[in-house]
């Protein structure tokens, strides 16, 4: 039986690349943030469309954008909190 043995050449192998500047970090925190997060506020949007608003009294049809656009612009609205302070 041989003995499994790992060569150096796969040791020396770059892993997977990871984020090493503060900036990429916060970059991917914020992405997961958003995976995470996206869906409640895609709950939250479609909530809006359900519950009517009440508009002032003269404005016609506004153009507005689909479910998921408003819970994304909610979304990347509200997650830059979480990094300040």
């Amino acid at each position: 039986m041989q003995s499994s043995t790992i060569s150096p050449s796969i040791m020396s192998r770059p892993g997977p690349s990871r984020p090493t500047s503060r900036l990429q970090r916060h970059e991917l925190q914020f992405r997961l943030l958003l995976v995470a997060t996206y869906p409640f506020f895609l709950a939250a949007a479609a909530l809006q469309r359900l519950v009517p608003a009440r508009s002032p009294v003269g404005h016609g049809l506004v153009a507005r954008r689909s479910v998921f656009g408003e819970a994304k612009g909610m979304a990347v609205s509200a997650i830059p909190f979480v990094f300040m302070g």
